[in-house]
């Protein structure tokens, strides 16, 4: 009989543990600049609380996803004059990082709102860019995902660039829609850095609505119906640009963002496969404790 207790308050337990058993937990929750900095430096998946005004460039080479909850990001008034040179961008991913920005708005950069640097990778799901000093995003030397980017009144919208020391290629990776508002220049070429001898990458999605491709001189994004909808100004001639006209059979599906007010309790249900895992451990371990039950009772 104690042999008996021993083994159902064993598969009590068990019954206890299991349902926690490959669950993740929720987003942690960000308020502050310093907060948001730590993130950036730590890595993993956040959510913001409200609006943050950031004291520095943000930088990481970190895996980062960030539920913006349709809160601003911006600096601090004065960043302008003491943010300093060359890197006066609000949010940069750098060397294999990967930051993805769901539903967040980026305001007021002093020159760009994102950046992909030398083998960063940013993608941009639900974000709002505007009013930076320069551009809204910055394709220098890494790679940019698009799935839903609005650009306000930025100087340009998207530019290709290739910084002093950085290897990487530009590459836009097209995955939905931009739609571009007041931009002096919608795509822009530093033709200053991206030269004849230079290599810039364009690709599509297979689930994408908007597609982006090389036209003579000019990198074009059309819609579906195949309008043109956004154009650069002209490469160098000699510039070489690698176009994946068709569209690629394995999407970047970056997390979707957190839509419901109050995340802070809430986990996610395990995967199928774990639930089925944890439903044969239950049914083993009902087995054996009906087996054992049995021989005591008889």
């Amino acid at each position: 009989m104690k042999k008996l207790k021993v083994f159902l308050g064993l598969f009590v337990c068990a019954l206890m543990v299991f349902p926690f058993m490959g669950v993740k937990a929720a987003p942690l929750e960000v308020s502050d600049y310093e907060g948001l900095k730590a993130a950036m430096e730590n890595g993993g998946e956040y959510t913001l609380k409200n609006d943050i005004e950031i004291e520095e460039p943000l930088v990481s080479s970190k895996d980062v996803t960030i539920f913006g909850n349709d809160f601003t990001i911006k600096p601090v008034s004065d960043a302008s004059a003491t943010w300093p040179n060359p890197n006066k961008t609000l949010i940069t991913s750098s060397l294999e990082g990967t930051i993805t920005l769901n539903g967040v708005v980026l305001d007021g950069a002093p020159k760009y709102g994102v950046q992909a640097h030398n083998g960063g990778h940013v993608v941009l799901n639900g974000v709002v860019i505007k009013n930076s000093g320069f551009g809204a995003v910055n394709i220098n030397g890494g790679t940019v995902t698009i799935k839903s980017l609005v650009m306000e009144n930025n100087t340009y919208g998207i530019e290709f660039s290739i910084g002093d020391d950085v290897t990487g290629v530009p590459t836009l990776v097209m995955d939905g829609t931009i739609e571009a508002t007041n931009q002096v220049t919608p795509i822009h070429v530093d033709t200053t850095q991206i030269t004849a001898d230079k290599t810039i990458t364009v690709e599509n999605t297979a689930d994408t609505l908007q597609t982006v491709d090389l036209e003579g001189t000019k990198i074009v994004i059309k819609d579906e119906s195949g309008k043109t909808v956004l154009e650069s100004d002209d490469l160098l001639e000699g510039t070489e640009v690698t176009v994946n006209t068709e569209k690629t059979e394995e999407p970047v599906t970056p997390e979707e963002p957190v839509v419901e007010e109050d995340k802070k309790d809430e986990v996610e249900n395990p995967k199928t496969s774990d639930g089925i895992i944890l439903t044969i451990s239950v049914l083993a371990l009902s087995g054996v404790v009906a087996f054992v039950a049995k021989k005591k009772i008889a």
